[in-house]
């Protein structure tokens, strides 16, 4: 028996192996074994793939003394479904993936054997939220609704997450089942408080931090129906639900939900077809929707649902900036004066930094030079407790320097600050305060995120300062204030999503503020405090800065106009990349309604010893655009000597 099997490598093709009789049982004569994982010999490895086709009379169109033999079978049973197969092909075809690098996300894990249950129910539960008129009204019409995209723009503390359980829980008692998705794991552990009540163990959870023992039990535990509602973050998209009747995805703008390896796929782009093809509903919310779905609202592809109050006797925060060009410290005198208020109180604060680390970048005095990583085009930016200097991008890291290397000076200094610098400025302010940080450093540990959460809304921790992680969805009644240390980190950076991610940001954090029926206070510490996306956040004046946005991109004809693919291609050769990639752009010239941008040195000309040159592809008929691509690539096949990432509608440009 022979059967071809995808790999999860970067190679357009599946394998064909023979089947052992040694792994053929009674009771495989009579089943299938499409959807199985196996472990089989390529080149001078082993490696784990899944079977998509099966020969039974037919034999496959070679040598057969040149084919190897499968090394073993993991299941016993098929793992993936027919439709989650053709899941696969189309995140495959779509964004220029294999078919192997597609199964690898859609598929439990490659490796796990045996299943280990995942401990269901946190400690404790939130209880049942009394909705509002608004509320009911949008739960209503939501609830009529069989199929179909929908948007509920609500702006922070309106109570979104009701709406959402609400419906999950009507289309539940229908027989159906949920997806729903979140940006961050941290996210996940808020929500599970609110699900215990309602949907007691029907339900799983799907995210990054499980073991891949945990991960299959999850998977098994849905694809056989004992799941009403999945919990997850992005690759949850592809959860095997079979009777799929909605999916939600919260903080709809968030660039987590866009994979950032091949396939490149974005979870909104995927549920958007998955519920297309499944007759189910998707659902889609948040205080700051991305430009491009503010677009689809105004076009009516997304039907838009609005909450434009917060719930209860709770008001939006007070949000004033701080001119940072006046100040000399990393915290503004106000903003010191307001902390250290709410601390002798016995409020809480929230402090956010979009910056990992202790310091930015470590630069000689005397000539100016910048320590930069040896692999990549970037600075290496210091981590003070692990006591090196890190690269983000590559995880390279060395010993910190006594000298500048270039001129031999032992001026060396800091330049911009990070979250690690932040908590050793805030002990030595307020020395006898209980203090968290929330970072990716911290959230490396198991366990370590939940644990500060719960202690944080225990009222244990007074100041919970960090990155990402704490910047949207969460609900901590007792905070009163919060800052953002430097709204201008990220602004001006070549890249057209820039400002719309700035504005995200101050609202989002903002809308950390003031719960339940006290007003809360934000301070925004900026140097360009008249920038229209600060001064619109600052304002809460929502309309008026898509409006802004949405006519500079028609101006110079951006998303969502226009759909963007970008095309990077790497070697460990510069003169070789750029012969390359001048040979291709010449071979096949971009017709006339698709805009060429390069080819050119990407931003960051070179990571993990690779340089990097890209071409973005623009056009406002996305068709003939993905055709285009197809084509390029058809010629790449031939060339080994460079390598092709293709990104469609990419977030980032760098």
């Amino acid at each position: 028996m022979y059967v071809d099997v995808a790999l999860p490598i970067p190679i357009e093709q599946v394998f064909t192996y023979g089947v052992p009789e040694a792994c053929i049982t009674q009771e495989d004569t009579h089943g299938s074994f499409i959807g199985r994982r196996v472990k089989v010999p390529f080149g001078k490895k082993l490696r784990y793939g899944v079977i998509v086709r099966e020969y039974h009379n037919d034999t496959p169109q070679f040598d057969i003394k040149k084919i190897l033999q499968i090394s073993s079978l993991i299941d016993k049973d098929p793992i993936l479904g027919p439709e989650d197969i053709a899941r696969a092909q189309w995140v495959s075809d779509f964004y220029f993936a294999s078919l192997g690098e597609s199964l690898a996300c859609v598929s439990p894990t490659m490796k796990a054997k045996k299943p280990r249950s995942l401990a269901q129910g946190p400690s404790r539960h939130e209880a049942r939220m009394t909705a509002s008129d608004d509320q009911l009204a949008i739960i209503q019409d939501l609830m009529t609704k069989e199929k179909g995209w929908f948007y509920l723009f609500g702006i922070t503390g309106s109570g979104k997450t009701e709406v959402f359980l609400r419906c999950a829980e009507h289309h539940i008692q229908q027989g159906k089942q949920v997806l729903y998705l979140v940006p961050e794991i941290a996210l996940s552990y808020q929500l599970q408080h609110m699900l215990l009540p309602r949907f007691q163990s029907r339900y799983a959870v799907l995210h990054s931090r499980l073991t891949e023992s945990e991960r299959l039990s999850e998977w098994q535990r849905i694809a056989r129906g004992d799941v009403d509602i999945v919990l997850g973050t992005r690759s949850a998209v592809f959860a095997p639900l079979t009777r799929l009747g909605l999916i939600i995805i919260d903080e709809e703008q968030d660039s987590s939900y866009k994979s950032e390896s091949s396939p490149r796929y974005h979870a909104r782009q995927v549920a958007m077809h998955r519920v297309k093809t499944e007759s189910a509903v998707l659902l889609m919310g948040s205080a700051t929707p991305s430009v491009e779905s503010w677009y689809a609202m105004q076009q009516g592809v997304f039907a838009r649902y609005d909450l434009r109050e917060r719930i209860g006797d709770s008001r939006l925060p007070v949000i004033r900036s701080v001119d940072m060009h006046f100040e000399e410290k990393i915290f503004s005198e106000e903003l010191l004066e307001h902390l250290k208020d709410t601390v002798e109180r016995k409020k809480q604060s929230i402090l956010f930094i979009n910056r990992r680390g202790f310091a930015n970048v470590l630069t000689c005095k005397f000539c100016r030079t910048t320590l930069l990583c040896q692999q990549c085009s970037i600075p290496l930016v210091y981590h003070k407790k692990k006591g090196i200097m890190l690269c983000h991008y590559c995880n390279y890291s060395c010993g910190v320097p006594r000298y500048c290397h270039s001129c031999n000076s032992v001026n060396m200094f800091y330049r911009g600050f990070g979250a690690q610098l932040i908590e050793e400025e805030l002990h030595r302010y307020f020395p006898s305060t209980q203090i968290a940080r929330l970072d990716r450093d911290v959230s490396a540990v198991r366990g370590e995120v939940q644990s500060i959460l719960e202690r944080f809304r225990n009222e244990e921790i007074s100041i919970l300062f960090g990155t990402q992680m704490i910047a949207k969805g969460f609900d901590f009644p007792e905070v009163e204030l919060v800052a953002i240390i430097s709204a201008d980190i990220g602004l001006h950076v070549p890249d057209f999503r820039a400002t719309e991610r700035i504005f995200s940001q101050i609202v989002q954090v903002s809308g950390r503020s003031g719960r339940r029926a006290r007003q809360g206070k934000v301070f925004v510490q900026t140097h360009t405090p008249s920038h229209h996306a600060i001064q619109h956040a600052i304002a809460h004046e929502y309309s008026s800065f898509y409006k802004h946005e949405l006519s500079l991109r028609k101006t110079l004809g951006f998303p969502p106009y226009t759909r963007f693919i970008r095309v990077v291609f790497t070697a460990s050769s510069n003169q070789k990349l750029q012969q390359a990639v001048s040979d291709i752009a010449a071979a096949l010239p971009a017709p006339s309604d698709i805009e060429q941008l390069g080819p050119a040195m990407c931003p960051i000309e070179r990571i993990a010893g690779k340089y990097r040159m890209h071409i973005i592809f623009s056009s406002p008929k996305f068709g003939n655009l993905h055709a285009h691509i197809r084509d390029i690539l058809g010629i790449l096949r031939s060339n080994h000597s460079i390598r092709v990432e293709v990104d469609v509608d990419p977030l980032h440009t760098s």
